[in-house]
């Protein structure tokens, strides 16, 4: 589209219903996540090549619920090598509230919860902040309510004690 030429980035949001890898239409059929994302792709979008394209997805990618792990420390990954060429799909941010598999928490009067995290963390920060520290502090802001939810139901449930 010739509208990208002035364009600087690209942010989508999806909000649906869904499954891994796909989205629910408004007719209530499903579209692969895959065939969006490649209509930004450097060969089908080339005015934004280079320039970031962020996919926010609001949908559970499966039935599973996630029941958490304890946290350790971890020492960082090796550095990344300069590259000399772009992948096809590049410059691409894709947002999801879950990991493959799982449930996306919503409240049923407010809605999803990261989808507020996201509104909530960019408009304090977005003017300061990258865009990946931005993802950063929502993955914080998004996960520190279910896991006290986490803790007060299902851990609760056991009969173990898990208090902080």
């Amino acid at each position: 589209l010739k509208d990208h030429e002035n364009s600087d980035a690209c942010f989508i949001c999806l909000l649906s219903h869904g499954e891994e890898g796909y989205i629910y239409g408004t007719d209530g059929e499903m579209l692969a996540l895959n065939q969006i994302f490649d209509l930004f792709n450097n060969n089908k979008c080339p005015l934004l090549k280079g320039k970031p394209k962020i996919f926010i997805v609001q949908a559970c990618r499966g039935g599973s619920f996630d029941r958490g792990v304890s946290i350790d420390e971890t020492d960082g990954g090796p550095a990344i090598p300069m590259i000399k060429q772009l992948p096809t799909l590049s410059d691409m941010i894709i947002g999801y509230p879950t990991q493959a598999g799982f449930y996306a928490w919503r409240n049923r009067e407010r809605g999803s919860w990261y989808i507020e995290a996201i509104v909530k963390v960019f408009i304090k920060h977005a003017k300061h902040d990258d865009i990946c520290t931005l993802f950063n502090r929502v993955s914080i802001h998004y996960t520190l309510p279910l896991f006290d939810i986490f803790t007060r139901t299902v851990l609760a449930s056991t009969g173990q004690d898990f208090s902080m």
